[in-house]
């Protein structure tokens, strides 16, 4: 998901001291892990170094959002965020496919280039962003020696806490894309 967000800076281009639409953001996700909690930090870290090498110039930065549901997000700005029910949930090649698909997203806006493999095969002309961002996942998984297939587990653990319908429909429909890819891949 990708979210537009401006940060108003005072004369003294200081933040001002009413919080920045990504703080509340932030907030509204249930705020950022507690510095107790700063193992998850290091592992979202250290996944997300596997999947970026080579996306181009923008800075990634990760953070850990205090949020039992599992999810991830992405800005404009290189800014990546992951809940801790997702990281709660997903093993090291799970979340690296949540994470590539969010840079996937950065990839469709044109604000990270990965690698030439990682585009590589993605010809699939869709309206679907999510899809789209599901198979530049898969390819940047690929290039980076990690099994595509996660993305589809992941999903599916993402489907399964799903409570809303509208949310779990599209799910459906793009876990099948990927479970006849995972199969002709095979």
């Amino acid at each position: 998901m990708i979210i537009f967000v401006a940060v108003t800076l005072s004369a003294q281009g200081c933040a001002d001291s009413v919080p920045s639409s990504r703080a509340r953001w932030e907030m509204e996700q249930g705020g950022l892990v507690s510095s107790g909690q700063h193992g998850l930090l290091l592992r979202a870290q250290s996944v997300l170094a596997r999947v970026e090498s080579g996306c181009g110039t923008l800075p990634l930065h990760i953070a850990v959002l205090t949020n039992d549901a599992p999810v991830a997000h992405s800005f404009r700005d290189g800014s990546l965020y992951v809940s801790t029910g997702l990281m709660r949930q997903f093993t090291d090649e799970e979340l690296a496919a949540a994470l590539a698909h969010e840079l996937g997203h950065l990839v469709i806006d044109g604000l990270v280039s990965p690698e030439p493999a990682a585009l590589a095969g993605v010809a699939l002309q869709t309206d679907d962003v999510e899809l789209h961002a599901d198979l530049l996942a898969r390819n940047i998984l690929h290039a980076h020696g990690l099994p595509p297939a996660a993305l589809t587990t992941a999903l599916e653990k993402v489907a399964a806490a799903s409570r809303h319908e509208s949310f779990y429909q599209p799910l459906v429909r793009r876990m099948k894309t990927l479970q006849t890819l995972d199969a002709q891949a095979r």
